[in-house]
């Protein structure tokens, strides 16, 4: 039998997923940020401008990535608290391109994947509105 819709039942393995992902992501951002540490450390230890310059360089990329680590953190915790929220049937069940779309400020958003053939491979909507883009 089918759990109920908002119901604990469904939504838990979800919540589960959505909470791991999240502290993926930000074990990952922590990793990043380590690693530009790191390249800032060395760039202030070498004598050479082209050296300092290469750990600058690294340093900023790997916080530019950390950066990236964090938001996908928190649209993970965002789904997760939306879940939380639809199994005490708070609502219809919540999509994760609907954090996205929250995220980037704007009601409904759609993403499409294309092949290098330019077939459309997947598609996510954040709810009706995208999907009738």
């Amino acid at each position: 039998m089918a759990a109920p819709k908002g119901s604990w039942g469904e939504a838990s393995p979800l919540l589960r997923i959505a909470l791991q992902r999240a502290a993926r992501a930000a074990e990952r951002a922590r990793q990043q940020m380590e690693f530009a540490e790191r390249h800032e450390r060395l760039a202030a230890r070498t004598g050479r401008e082209s050296q300092r310059d290469f750990h600058r360089s690294l340093a900023a990329t790997h916080r530019r990535i950390a950066e990236r680590h964090l938001t996908a953190a928190g649209l993970q915790n965002s789904y997760a608290k939306s879940l939380a929220a639809w199994s005490a049937d708070r609502g219809d069940r919540p999509r994760f391109m609907a954090e996205v779309a929250a995220a980037c400020g704007t009601p409904s958003v759609a993403l499409t994947l294309v092949g290098s053939d330019l077939s459309q491979l997947a598609v996510a909507t954040s709810d009706q509105l995208a999907r009738d883009a």
